[in-house]
């Protein structure tokens, strides 16, 4: 695993950290690009995809930290990770909330956005393996055989 990309002194810079920064400013850039070949104001798009994107994160910090309360973590859940979920959530209502005040249609606004959505999920996943994050644990002995066919990702190897 590739747990830190960058780290200057006590600061470091995951994978996941790192691919997440690059999506949001490529969804920036894609907002102000699309936003002008449809016609419409890059600034309000722009704005729009800043709104959605701060709501995001912000949602998905809380959503890890409710999620794993009495986890009996070893550290913070607020400084733990994002829960994917909660910041759609986040960034669909903040977007939502924007648009009530502005002339710019907010389902376009999504339909365009769309592409950046994937983005985002492709990095995200990328950062999280690159983090070795996300797997759950290996099967136990016990489990049907069935299950133990089909394997788990990546492959554990008993040992």
């Amino acid at each position: 695993m590739h747990p830190l990309v960058l780290q200057i002194g006590p600061l470091g810079l995951n994978a996941f950290g790192a691919l997440a920064c690059i999506a949001l400013v490529s969804g920036a850039l894609w907002a102000r690009t699309n936003a002008r070949r449809r016609g419409a104001s890059p600034g309000d798009a722009l704005q729009a995809y800043v709104v959605a994107a701060f709501a995001a994160l912000v949602l998905a910090h809380v959503g890890y930290a409710l999620g794993n309360l009495g986890s009996g973590a070893e550290r913070s859940p607020l400084l733990g990770g994002l829960h994917g979920s909660a910041g759609l959530v986040g960034a669909l209502a903040a977007s939502r909330l924007h648009f009530a005040r502005r002339a710019l249609a907010w389902r376009a606004w999504l339909d365009a956005q769309a592409p950046v959505l994937g983005l985002m999920l492709c990095l995200g996943q990328l950062g999280s393996y690159l983090l070795g994050v996300d797997y759950g644990s290996a099967l136990p002995l016990a489990a049907p055989s069935w299950l133990a066919r089909l394997g788990s990702y990546p492959r554990w190897t008993s040992s």
